[in-house]
């Protein structure tokens, strides 16, 4: 823990992202790349050589670039001396010099299978962090950008982060609309045959709907406290009146009494007032018994 405590001093944000017993941790930069720390892996191989030495040839031999690791100095000791050298190697050339090490003829048999043990568990990481990354969503993979990148990778990823975040809000409204622009010509219908004070309907017109008799649907309203019967004309009670469900009809009889008579309006105040009492329909019955019988 002091040398990781020590890593963090010189390289901010670094994390621990694996760390695996008799293997060297696996470290994340705040850029998000992953990285080791080349004097542990010296230290893990097992190499007797001086470190400093030991690495420059190390990368000398694999043609490691600026690009494929970071040099870090310390702070130069109280008791004076050179400050000392860290190298933070990123896991590709960190595997190279795995496989160049074991290949070494100088390498004895330890560092031989070292090497091959260490090339193997930086390929497994790198695996396992590939599937990791292949799970991640859109929305997940542009925040990494947006945390990691370099600038231009930044402006581009939020760009594209604006589009992910926005576009399920546009399709929803773009659904939305669709369905209301489909749904319009209906619901104007539905109003137009609501205001319709004109087109009266007998009882028995509206009584077929649940399937009985003009006469039942009166008794049953009746029974529900809608209407009652005076001069033998139905009549709503007084909580009904006003409301446009009824209008008058005078049948073209000589003598014959008013007639009560039932706006479109009304009909749906009775489809549900009757469905509210545990009625349905004619269809609703059908349908329902269709559904049991399929089931």
């Amino acid at each position: 823990m002091d040398y990781i405590n020590k890593m963090n001093n010189l390289v901010q944000n670094l994390t621990v992202v694996e760390n695996v017993e008799e293997f060297i941790p696996i470290y994340e930069t705040d850029k998000g790349e992953k990285v080791v720390s080349g004097r542990e892996l010296h230290q893990g191989l097992g190499v007797q050589r001086d470190f400093t030495d030991w690495i420059k040839q190390q990368l000398n031999s694999v043609d490691a670039t600026e690009k494929d690791f970071s040099l870090l100095k310390g702070k130069t000791s109280e008791v004076g001396g050179r400050p000392t050298e860290e190298y933070i190697l990123k896991l590709e050339i960190a595997k190279e010099i795995c496989l160049v090490a074991g290949a070494s003829p100088r390498a004895n048999e330890t560092l031989k299978q070292k090497s091959k043990a260490y090339r193997k568990y930086l390929i497994q990481f790198e695996e396992k962090h590939k599937n990791q990354i292949s799970n991640l969503t859109e929305k997940q993979m542009l925040q990494l950008q947006i945390l990691n990148g370099d600038e231009m990778e930044r402006i581009g990823a939020l760009k594209q982060y604006e589009g992910v975040i926005t576009k399920p809000l546009i399709d929803t409204i773009e659904k939305q609309s669709d369905a209301i622009n489909e749904l319009k010509p209906h619901a104007e219908y539905a109003e137009r045959v609501l205001e319709d004070k004109k087109t009266l309907l007998t009882p028995t017109q509206i009584a077929k709907d649940f399937g009985m008799a003009g006469k039942a649907l009166n008794a049953l309203l009746h029974d529900l406290g809608v209407q009652y019967k005076q001069n033998g004309q139905w009549l709503l009670y007084a909580k009904y009146q006003g409301k446009g469900y009824t209008g008058p009809y005078q049948p073209d009889i000589p003598n014959a009494k008013p007639q009560t008579r039932w706006t479109q309006a009304g009909k749906k105040f009775i489809h549900d007032i009757l469905r509210k009492n545990g009625y349905k329909t004619v269809l609703e019955s059908k349908q329902q018994q269709q559904r049991f019988d399929f089931n």
